[in-house]
């Protein structure tokens, strides 16, 4: 469900093109295709991304670039381990249905 907690979040700087179905449709090839393959080397990522680039190519009839897809994966990536560090800590949790985070009390009395 983390593609939940990052699809939730607006007010990103979107790249020009990637609309919110773009990144939407994006994250659901990636998690799809790292249900089947690691990406444990260099070349299993190139061969990802080239996938990933004609499968968005093919969906919305647009010339997407290796480099931007390249790009947006990394973004992705970096958002997740973000949530995945905070959520890590007890007490902090995401409440999916509110679309928003819980602290602790004293980490929010903390935080003031």
């Amino acid at each position: 469900m983390l593609y939940r907690r990052y699809l939730d979040n607006v007010g990103f700087p979107q790249m020009e093109g990637w609309s919110f179905d773009v990144e939407k449709r994006f994250m659901f090839f990636i998690l799809d295709d790292n249900t089947r393959v690691t990406m444990s080397n260099d070349a299993a990522a190139e061969l990802a991304m080239e996938r990933w680039t004609r499968a968005l190519r093919c969906h919305f009839r647009r010339r997407f670039t290796i480099s931007e897809v390249h790009t947006k994966f990394y973004e992705f990536k970096g958002r997740c381990n973000t949530y995945t560090a905070i959520t890590s800590n007890p007490g902090i949790w995401y409440d999916y249905e509110m679309s928003e985070m819980h602290f602790p009390l004293t980490m929010r009395e903390s935080m003031m």
